[in-house]
């Protein structure tokens, strides 16, 4: 009875395991994606700045 028992709850860790890595994975790729986006606002603000500056200001 208890070995049945170590079997079972050996096949349920087996699946929850199966069930949190791709879970996981996904929230890992969404922190990621985040980042990402989080980067390129910042270089599109800093490409606005430099753009908005008038050339001869930054000659002299």
């Amino acid at each position: 009875m208890v070995r049945e028992r170590r079997v079972r709850d050996a096949g349920m860790a087996t699946a929850e395991l199966a069930m949190a890595i791709p879970a996981l994975v996904v929230v890992l790729a969404m922190c990621l994606s985040g980042l990402s986006l989080a980067i390129d606002q910042v270089r599109c603000a800093d490409a606005a700045r430099v753009a908005a500056v008038p050339h001869h200001a930054v000659n002299q």
